[in-house]
């Protein structure tokens, strides 16, 4: 064992060694970092190999060569990721015999190696009382008992190896395997065929870096804004092939850079607020959970009054307007950048996505768009950049205001039938979501154009509500708050539209954001409809993270209306219904229909949803209701066991919420 450490000792150093050695090219502008980041030498920029620390040391040197010191003592910014390796995991069955990570993509794992031997392969409708391994097409399934050790589900592909990062704990192991593998498992299980399973994790916990740089306002600063881009990806697959990340993200790295220089350039003397430069690492792995932006907005916080990320991912797609997203509650960031750009005469569209910005109070992403991304065709072709640095240059340009004392619009500015701050808001509408259907043999453009924040004081006394108790957030989410008859937020016209009409989303066929006859493929969006968001007090769980910190979860409540004379609104309400009637039917409390999700684990907590459905179709009106509830621990209710369903919802007095909004929504 002490020979075996000594080796890997010596195989790391070499790395290092390597990786130190190799030359690293100065800063050259927007087209020469993009290209050097994307290159083969630095095979992916995946957390932990060479090509990451090299990327590193390129952003070290150019801030050094530009000017900007470190944030602090050094340029890295270090913190623990949580991971697990793979020591073993292999498969075989009726003389087929699969390893990993070439035949097996591992995505779910348990702290405790997994043996079985000659263990029966079981399908979602006939899981045996002995152990056995699941094999299912839905991702969203969980092990429907205690039998159940393992559950292989089919995937597109293995290209990309996932990094076990402690979301990606699980009850059981979890696999995919190619289509044409599963069927044959799915054919050995019909025939009775066992398998044996093996798997093997060891947890660990990496040192990882971001790299950042720090301009300083001239006085004591209580406030600052981040800019920045995360600069790892997701390295090579199984046989070699380089996840470049040309787009993803070696143009939002491109852009910060370049910003940097403009800034370095201007050298601002009116700053009232400081200014990070932030190359942040592990946002493709985990990034709620071990995401070096995560560490980062967790140390700010304890140092300044706000923080504002300005967040670029996926920047210069050839031809792509510029969205812009916002993180729950930073309404008024998103509200003020669209502003800003619009008086700039720069279009904007919608874009749905995560990034790092979500892990700052306030925060906002500037993209245009997430195609291709997480591809092997993720390359130098996929980024236009004169592009790239002409809308860094904006961006730069935002932040240079924000920094020098730029205030915020209040909330309620989001009310206001403004195209901009509407998409910005990040909640509803977004327009690229809107839905095109074929209604009495004509096509027809279906979308929606009412939301807002409201206070919780404000929601209650728009409702004539008294839930004192019960009511935890201080900004609840109001979806479709004005369209109480269901006419206002919600339009329907024939698409594609006469040349150059303007829809009432402000925009043009032409100017659609997937194009002129393809604006979304999927449901209808739930904005379609009135609904209410909030938290509720009781029950709450303390849950442990992964920086050894807890928070604190309570019951999530939503609740929708539909009027079922609109066309749009019955068919968001009938895929709603059908969503929920995929989980277990449960009895009934009152008069609602109950349906309870099997208990689910959420990265290191748990939580179980159940739904209330009630339809009156004589006065043409239909609910539902949802309430995710926390738990500590599997398996959560049963759905046989209606008592304690219950009381449950008796102590968070269901009845009396639904019912008091409901009364609410239709007396007005």
């Amino acid at each position: 064992m002490i020979n075996r450490k000594i080796a890997l000792s010596a195989l790391l150093l070499w790395v290092l060694l390597l990786s130190s050695c190799a030359q690293i090219p100065r800063y050259a502008g927007v087209e020469q970092t993009v290209t050097y980041l994307a290159s083969d030498e630095l095979a992916g920029r995946l957390p932990g190999e060479p090509g990451n620390l090299m990327a590193q040391r390129f952003l070290k040197n150019t801030l050094k060569q530009l000017d900007i010191p470190p944030a602090f003592e050094e340029y890295e910014h270090s913190y623990d990721r949580p991971i697990a390796d793979v020591k073993l995991c292999s498969l075989s069955f009726g003389g087929r015999a699969l390893s990993y990570p070439a035949d097996l993509k591992l995505f779910g794992y348990t702290a405790e190696a997994l043996s079985l031997e000659d263990t029966p392969l079981a399908t979602a409708d006939a899981v045996p009382d002995e152990p056995c391994i699941l094999l299912t097409d839905d991702f969203a399934m969980q092990p429907p008992s205690s039998a159940v050790k393992a559950m292989i589900y089919p995937g597109a592909n293995l290209d990309s190896i996932a990094q076990l990062t402690e979301d990606k704990k699980s009850a059981v192991m979890k696999l995919s395997v190619l289509p044409d593998t599963y069927e044959a498992l799915v054919a050995a299980a019909q025939s009775g065929t066992p398998a044996t399973l093996r798997i093997e994790c060891e947890e660990k916990v990496a040192r990882e870096n971001n790299i950042l740089g720090k301009i300083e306002a001239p006085q004591e600063a209580r406030e600052a804004v981040v800019l920045s881009a995360h600069f790892d990806h997701l390295g090579a697959s199984p046989k070699g092939e380089i996840f470049h990340g040309a787009y993803d993200n070696a143009s939002g790295v491109a852009a910060v850079l370049r910003i940097a220089q403009q800034l370095r350039d201007a050298q601002p003397s009116d700053l009232t607020r400081d200014i990070y430069i932030a190359f942040v690492n592990t946002e493709e792995s985990g990034i709620h959970v071990s995401g070096g932006s995560r560490a980062l907005a967790t140390q700010l916080d304890r140092s300044y009054d706000a923080v504002y990320d300005l967040n670029i991912d996926c920047l210069g797609a050839p031809g792509k307007p510029l969205s812009i997203m916002a993180s729950r509650g930073a309404a008024p960031l998103a509200l003020d950048a669209s502003a800003f750009f619009e008086e700039l005469g720069e279009p904007l569209t919608a874009a749905s996505g995560t990034s790092d910005h979500t892990n700052f109070a306030l925060g906002v992403n500037f993209c245009t768009g997430f195609e291709n991304i997480n591809t092997l065709t993720d390359t130098l072709d996929g980024v236009d950049f004169a592009s790239l640095e002409r809308l860094a240059l904006l961006v730069g340009r935002y932040a240079s205001a924000l920094a020098c004392g730029r205030t915020l619009p209040e909330v309620q500015a989001a009310q206001e039938n403004n195209r901009a701050a509407l998409y910005a808001e990040g909640v509803m509408p977004q327009f690229d979501q809107c839905l095109l259907l074929e209604i009495d043999g004509q096509m027809r453009h279906i979308y929606s154009d009412s939301s807002g924040f409201c206070s919780t004081d404000s929601l209650l006394s728009r409702f004539g509500l008294d839930l004192s108790g019960l009511v935890l957030s201080d900004d609840t989410t109001l979806y479709g708050a004005d369209d109480y008859e269901g006419t206002r937020g919600f339009s329907v016209s024939p698409f594609p539209l006469s040349e150059g009409e303007r829809c009432a989303t402000g925009l043009t066929s032409a100017e659609h954001p997937s194009g002129q006859e393809q604006i979304c493929t999927g449901s209808l969006p739930f904005s379609a409809v009135c609904r209410i968001d909030f938290l509720l007090n009781e029950e709450r769980v303390s849950i442990p993270t992964g920086d050894r910190r807890t928070y604190d979860a309570y019951p999530n409540f939503t609740i929708r209306r539909y009027m079922l004379s609109n066309i749009a609104q019955a068919m968001a309400f009938e895929a709603d219904l059908a969503f929920a009637q995929e989980s277990p039917a449960c009895g009934s409390y009152g008069a609602w229909s109950l349906y309870l999700e099997p208990a689910m684990p959420m990265g290191s907590s748990v939580q179980q949803t159940v739904y209330g459905v009630l339809r009156d179709d004589e006065a043409q009106v239909a609910y539902l209701w949802s309430i995710g509830v926390p738990l500590r621990t599997l398996p959560g209710f049963p759905p046989d066991d209606h008592a304690a369903l219950q009381n449950l919802l008796d102590t968070l007095r269901a009845g009396e919420i639904c019912g008091r909004i409901c009364a609410a929504w239709d007396t007005r």
